[in-house]
């Protein structure tokens, strides 16, 4: 069915198709889960895999079919797949390159369409602050707007290179996570300045 209609129907186990926008590995799920996300043409989502650490290895652009229930977890919805590897299955590695969607800060702070989905933002950074786990920018539009970027380091990822008053087009995964809205790079090359 749909990804939009999917992340619609919590508690109930779907089938839905389609193209890898974030790796296996990359964002921390656990000591011994991954996820990853996905998305179609009407919307993205995470599939979170408990337990499928090494079993499931998914790249960006591969066109995948996720069987699994939908939940909510932290304001997040999810697709969680019961068995590996029979509810990920691979159709076709390295399909597409994804294309993220542009928003404006504006909009990646409150349009309910976005969150799963892969996006692209413009904005100046207002702060940058480091964690043990990660780090964290604020993305600010002219008028105000502000966008929390979360990097994880588990991703390999640093916003070291990062200045605050400097305007940046950053990409990642949009998200909603107790109730904050976030995008979070999946490359050191989501960050440009």
């Amino acid at each position: 069915i749909p990804i939009d209609t999917a992340r619609g129907l919590k508690g109930k186990t779907v089938t839905v198709e389609g193209i890898a926008t974030m790796y296996t590995d990359g964002f921390y799920a656990g000591s011994t889960g991954t996820k990853f996300y996905l998305e179609d043409e009407t919307g993205g989502i995470q599939a979170y895999c408990p337990g499928g650490k090494d079993l499931v290895n998914v790249e960006v652009g591969d066109l995948v079919r996720v069987t699994g229930l939908i939940e909510v977890y932290r304001d997040s919805i999810e697709i969680i797949p019961n068995t590996y590897p029979d509810d990920v299955e691979i159709l076709e590695p390295g399909a597409g390159d994804p294309a993220p969607w542009t928003a404006s800060v504006r909009e990646a702070a409150s349009d309910e369409s976005l969150p799963g989905r892969l996006i692209v933002v413009d904005g100046a950074v207002t702060r940058n602050e480091e964690f043990t786990y990660s780090y964290e920018l604020d993305l600010m539009d002219d008028e105000g707007h502000t966008l929390l970027v979360y990097i994880e380091k588990e991703a390999g990822l640093t916003a070291e290179p990062v200045e605050v008053g400097k305007l940046y087009q950053i990409t990642g995964i949009s998200e909603l996570y107790d109730a904050n809205w976030q995008l979070k790079p999946r490359l050191q090359s989501d960050m440009v300045e």
